[in-house]
């Protein structure tokens, strides 16, 4: 039996699939046969299908032709070429490593998995792709003057990383900001500990320079549900500051205070007109990969 969509967009089938370009190419290709293909009608696109004429369709998309011959009318549909620039911003600091016990992957690897689906769809729709790596430095980028980049290159950069150290989410996006030189779209993706006091900041210096955003919030199940029954000891992976709890006796305020970090992530979106989705490592990219699609559309 063939897996359904979210069985082939699953971390757990995606993360065992070692080749990048191979594994990005079969979620994309799956995802877009599964009927989320990104079209426009119009010209200067690659024809891609026929439908049925619809009242108020323009007629200037109708095939004539194909109407004298069959007595149908039929409307040409074209898939969107677009020239835009993509900065896809991967956050690959040591938070970023943590995978809990029913985790299939990393944050990390969940985050790269899905650069790598992005950088194929974005490529597939026509776009420049430049790739951006962070953790307490840069890690890995695309020049501001290079116009393209082997995609081969660029996923392989996604399998030589090693998270660590400390997010400097500043200097990334100021880099990925030169990259796009103006308007483009720019895709964040971490998970945003630490950042809830800047964050706002940030995403309106984007907007101001009128580059578009896009924001995917990373967390592991754990970090959402805290599903431990035993007394623990929490360290943070960052600063390797250590908390010992009983997860039962502080599960209601931490369930409070993750709501509120959060929410105050997707307000700080919101308040900026920049696209929010929480990618919970668990579930399947389709979400990630519609919400894309759903903005270039836009």
């Amino acid at each position: 039996m063939e897996p359904t969509l979210s069985e082939l967009l699953s971390p757990a089938l995606l993360s065992r699939i070692g080749d990048f370009s191979l594994m990005a190419r079969i979620a994309v290709e799956g995802f877009l046969t599964g009927g989320h293909r990104s079209v426009c009608r119009g010209y200067g696109g690659e024809f891609l299908q026929y439908r049925a004429y619809a009242p108020g369709d323009d007629l200037k998309y109708v095939d004539w032709k194909l109407f004298a011959r069959q007595d149908k009318v039929c409307m040409k549909v074209f898939q969107e070429e677009t020239n835009m620039r993509v900065a896809l911003v991967l956050d690959a600091s040591a938070s970023m490593d943590y995978k809990g016990d029913g985790a299939v992957c990393s944050k990390f690897a969940y985050a790269a998995i899905m650069a790598a689906c992005l950088a194929y769809l974005a490529r597939r729709q026509g776009d420049q792709v430049g790739l951006f790596i962070y953790a307490d430095k840069m890690l890995s980028q695309t020049s501001s003057g290079q116009q393209t980049e082997s995609l081969g290159a660029m996923l392989a950069e996604l399998s030589r990383i090693k998270p660590g150290g400390i997010a400097d989410h500043s200097t990334a996006w100021a880099q990925a900001s030169d990259y796009l030189k103006g308007r483009g779209l720019m895709v964040l993706m971490s998970d945003f500990h630490g950042f809830e006091d800047q964050l706002a900041k940030h995403l309106r210096m984007l907007r101001f320079g009128h580059r578009d955003a896009m924001l995917f919030q990373i967390l592991d199940h754990d970090e959402i549900s805290l599903p431990f029954n035993e007394a623990t000891n929490f360290a943070d992976s960052e600063t390797d500051e250590r908390i010992a709890a009983t997860p039962s006796l502080v599960a209601e305020e931490y369930g409070q205070r993750m709501a509120r970090f959060i929410e105050s992530v997707r307000s700080d979106c919101l308040s900026t007109q920049t696209d929010y989705l929480l990618a919970d490592t668990s579930q399947s990219i389709e979400n990630v990969l519609s919400a894309f699609l759903n903005h270039r559309k836009a």
